[in-house]
């Protein structure tokens, strides 16, 4: 085993606006450094203060809000993902490319009881798991 005392032959590290907000990572790697760039409160994009509205670099993505600040797209694994929020502000539907999952009442109690843990591959699949 090689460098075991030396530091790690990756790590990740951040930086931070004066507000707290994440500037950027960095993931540090054998293979060289990847960064990943945050901007907020992009006056073009929304009108709402201290909202990602997107990220450049190694892991670039858009996000959208509605009117309520609910997010209603944001990168995926995959693709990016549609969100849908129900008169009562809770998350009803969530798409990504084709694949669609409906949140159902029972569902979102059992988010609520923190029961329920999302598993996004190819597809979007859900799994409910017993604490």
């Amino acid at each position: 085993m090689s460098n075991i005392d030396g530091a790690a032959p990756y790590w990740t590290s951040y930086a931070y606006t004066d507000g707290g907000q994440r500037k950027t990572e960095t993931q540090h790697t054998s293979s060289g450094d990847k960064t990943t760039t945050y901007t907020y409160d992009h006056t073009t994009a929304d009108a709402k203060p201290h909202t990602l509205d997107k990220t450049r670099g190694a892991r670039a993505g858009s996000y959208g809000y509605d009117s309520s600040g609910n997010t209603t797209s944001r990168p995926g694994p995959s693709a990016q993902q549609a969100l849908a929020w129900n008169a009562e502000g809770d998350l009803s539907k969530l798409t990504e490319s084709t694949k669609e999952t409906r949140l159902t009442r029972q569902l979102k109690t059992a988010m609520r009881q923190s029961w329920l843990v999302f598993w996004i591959r190819e597809s979007i699949r859900m799994k409910l798991v017993a604490e």
